[in-house]
């Protein structure tokens, strides 16, 4: 009884652990000479990001328009970047980044 009582705690805390968490994706550079920004955001493995495209892409238009630009729209898929590996192998934390055309 134990053993089946220690099993139903440990899958409820994994379960509990990976749950999904709405992410901000912030500007963290880009190029005005080459009409991009690049947003990003750093997040736990344990987590299921939600991200906010059309706020990302706000974010993106605004940092163009501060550039003469009016518009932007996304340059490609977004990448994901293990930041910290555990000891025993597997990813603690990631970094996502996505990069967005000026037009």
């Amino acid at each position: 009884m134990k053993k089946n009582l220690s099993l139903v705690i440990a899958s409820s805390l994994f379960l509990l652990g990976a749950c999904s968490t709405n992410m901000e994706m912030k500007a963290t550079g880009g190029s005005k000479s080459d009409g991009t920004v690049t947003l990003s955001f750093d997040h736990a493995a344990i987590l299921d990001p939600i991200i906010d495209e059309k706020k990302a892409l706000q974010t993106a238009q605004s940092k163009c328009k501060v550039w003469g630009f009016r518009h932007a729209k996304a340059f490609g898929g977004s990448t994901k970047k293990c930041l910290e590996e555990y000891k025993t192998g597997g990813c603690v934390a990631y970094r996502v980044k996505k990069v967005y055309q000026c037009y």
